[in-house]
């Protein structure tokens, strides 16, 4: 919940007798603001790795067995700001955003087997996030 709204969901999870698990989760792109009128776009890889991982192991526990197709994506990017994380050990001098997100929505989808690498497997939706404010996204943001 963010401050006073009580009334609102601003995440969802559903799994299906397909085997399909759906995941909806609104809450990073509201709780992303820079003094409340800055949108950014929310760094939250380590997230969707988690998440990635525990629905895994959720529809295995189900005995469904992988690989797993996952779809992941966010919407409502455009006129967003990017502020990557520094790099292990290092900080950011420049506090301010590295680029803007030029589309509405960025998604990808691929094959996801227990065991690999969660930054690995998500690996081309966020190049393709990053790719789309303008930015590079580098290796080392693989192992944070």
């Amino acid at each position: 919940m963010l401050g006073d709204q009580r009334d609102q969901i601003r995440a969802i999870v559903s799994a299906f007798t397909t085997g399909e698990v759906w995941s909806i989760d609104t809450y990073w792109l509201e709780a992303y603001k820079v003094d409340n009128e800055r949108l950014t776009i929310p760094n939250e890889e380590g997230s969707f790795r988690s998440a990635l991982v525990g629905y895994g192991k959720f529809l295995q526990s189900l005995d469904v067995n992988p690989p797993f197709v996952w779809t992941a994506g966010m919407e409502n990017l455009e006129g967003r700001f990017l502020y990557p994380s520094a790099p292990p050990g290092r900080m950011r001098i420049h506090t301010g955003p590295v680029g803007k997100g030029v589309t509405d929505v960025v998604s990808d989808s691929g094959l996801y087997f227990l065991g690999d690498s969660p930054a690995q497997t998500l690996k081309p939706f966020f190049a393709k996030l990053y790719n789309s404010c303008g930015v590079r996204r580098e290796n080392w943001q693989d192992e944070t």
